[in-house]
């Protein structure tokens, strides 16, 4: 279940509770379906509609909830949904990618369909765990984009779990009640549960150098100066040498490589891989050590569209525990034939 709004974006109390397959009745056949047209024509042309599409009925997908307040204000959750919804936007041809969706993700997703605006696309998945706390909701909700949507560049603005999501008119929805994903529980043991007091990120303090993260760190964070990092880090495969002038022997090779600028978008699969590759280079290094140099690199590397710092730390953490607890290191090692010398690779 979760809460249906009439009015427009700025009614934030709920008028009912609605399942599933009321809202896909609503979207097959929407009231609103002449004002929706006006939006895709407006869009088409153009034309600015952002105003007509705030007026339009709405739904917390993720929850339910007594008020929906808007911005940073705080909601009133009364239960999670176990369904996750997520946008891909700004794709010029809607129906197009949502059939390549439903191809690829029909067998997992609960929902798919064309958005409001007709400038992308809406997906709702299910999962058969039952979530409790906003902390277990932020894990299975990474576990969807770590193991489901991979390469998938969705709307990071619709992440909160009262996000809104407009009701849109879409005759040929594609749908399934009996699709759910399964979490591994163990994701939810091992993971530290977030306060329920709402969280802030705070700005590191410039007389302790505290960066105060109180929504899931398992400690303050406390960035490692780069210096030291690169001192005590391993990025590459270590290779014997056995002959002191030369030495040609196939290696299996990993190394931490990227592009000088880390375009958005590419974030999130290149810094899930880049902490695979250091568990697995630096075993026994500090949690804080890696986490570090993950910190630097979102500094240096991402140009002014930094990822957010609470968001990279929860990334972290999950790839993390994931890793650390279930074993599931994901590294592939390349098999090169290197030529060792006494002070340099050559390959």
């Amino acid at each position: 279940m979760f809460s249906y709004f009439n009015g427009g974006i700025k009614n934030i109390n709920p008028k009912r509770h609605i399942d599933l397959p009321t809202l896909v009745r609503l979207i097959k056949k929407n009231p609103e379906k002449l004002k929706i047209e006006k939006i895709r024509e407006l869009r088409r042309n153009g034309k600015k509609y952002k105003a007509l599409k705030d007026t339009l009925p709405n739904v917390t997908p993720n929850c339910m909830v007594r008020v929906r307040k808007l911005k940073d204000a705080e909601y009133n959750l009364i239960a999670l949904s176990s369904y996750f919804y997520f946008d891909i936007d700004d794709y010029p041809n809607s129906q197009q990618l949502k059939d390549r969706f439903i191809l690829e993700y029909g067998h997992l997703a609960s929902l798919i369909c064309i958005s409001p605006s007709s400038g992308g696309i809406t997906i709702i998945f299910k999962v058969s765990n039952l979530l409790k706390t906003e902390n277990d909701f932020l894990v299975a909700r990474q576990y969807i984009i770590d193991n489901i949507l991979i390469n998938v560049k969705y709307d990071t603005n619709a992440e909160d779990i009262a996000r809104a999501m407009f009701i849109s008119s879409d005759p040929e929805l594609f749908y399934n009640y009996e699709n759910e994903l399964d979490i591994p529980v163990e994701l939810f043991k091992k993971t530290v549960t977030t306060k329920e007091k709402k969280c802030r990120l705070k700005d590191k303090n410039p007389l302790t150098g505290l960066i105060p993260i109180y929504c899931a760190p398992q400690e303050h964070f406390i960035p490692i100066p780069i210096k030291e990092v690169l001192e005590q880090l391993i990025f590459e495969t270590p290779v014997q040498v056995d002959n002191p002038i030369v030495d040609f022997k196939e290696v299996k090779f990993v190394e931490i490589r990227f592009k000088y600028l880390i375009k958005d978008g590419l974030k999130h699969k290149t810094f899930t891989g880049m902490i695979h590759k250091l568990m697995f280079l630096n075993p026994n290094a500090d949690r804080q050590l890696l986490l570090s140099y993950l910190y630097h690199v979102n500094n240096e590397y991402t140009g002014n569209k930094k990822m957010e710092l609470k968001r990279l730390i929860n990334l972290f953490d999950f790839v993390y525990n994931n890793a650390m607890f279930l074993g599931n290191s994901d590294v592939k090692q390349s098999s090169l034939w290197m030529g060792q010398y006494p002070s340099c690779f050559v390959v």
